[in-house]
């Protein structure tokens, strides 16, 4: 099997799992602390029925959950679409239709940009969200708290297949036209930019 994104993250647990992998502000997340976190959201993405080339949104903060995400969308099989938080709504549902994006991660502040006019064509069928409100939306959009769903599940990586030309993410560019473009990006891509 090639070498895929996420298994950096599992080799350097393997290696030193109490060392520290990523801070932010005061706060950090050890190799170990991370591959949980990552696995145990992968899990949450596949009872949503999240499989191998799905694309998966990320409208979050830099923070370490954010990082957790990536690594549980990769693990996932999926391939991961950042989206600037400060994106309008008609820009969103944009991209979630141009990548065919079914799920979101988002901070839960953010609900109100999902259940307005722009997405009722988008193909966005849930939001997982970091912060979930006490009462969530409804609508067409379900919504469900990601730390719940994470909590519940053991933190061991979904079995899964995958190959470095696989989709690993996909980021937009404004384009010449103002509309949004896609870049995908595979596994090997990023991986020779690491090296």
């Amino acid at each position: 099997m090639a070498l895929l994104l996420d298994q950096l993250l599992t080799n350097s647990t393997e290696r030193d799992p109490e060392a520290v992998a990523v801070r932010h502000d005061d706060s950090s997340l050890t190799y170990g602390e991370l591959e949980e976190a990552s696995n145990r959201i992968a899990r949450t993405l596949v009872d949503f029925s999240v499989r191998p080339g799905d694309r998966v949104g990320l409208h979050l903060q830099k923070s370490l959950t954010a990082v957790a995400a990536v690594y549980g969308i990769l693990k996932a099989g999926a391939c991961y679409v950042p989206v600037d938080a400060a994106n309008p709504a008609p820009r969103l549902a944009t991209i979630a239709s141009q990548c065919e994006m079914r799920v979101l991660i988002a901070g839960g502040a953010t609900t109100e940009k999902f259940a307005g006019e722009a997405f009722r064509d988008s193909p966005l069928e849930h939001v997982l969200l970091v912060d979930a409100p006490p009462d969530l939306p409804s609508g067409r959009i379900a919504y469900s708290s990601l730390n719940e769903a994470a909590t519940a599940h053991e933190p061991v990586a979904p079995a899964r297949r995958g190959i470095d030309q696989d989709l690993a993410y996909v980021l937009f560019t404004s384009g010449s036209t103002g509309t949004p473009k896609g870049v995908m990006l595979t596994h090997l891509n990023a991986l020779t930019f690491v090296n």
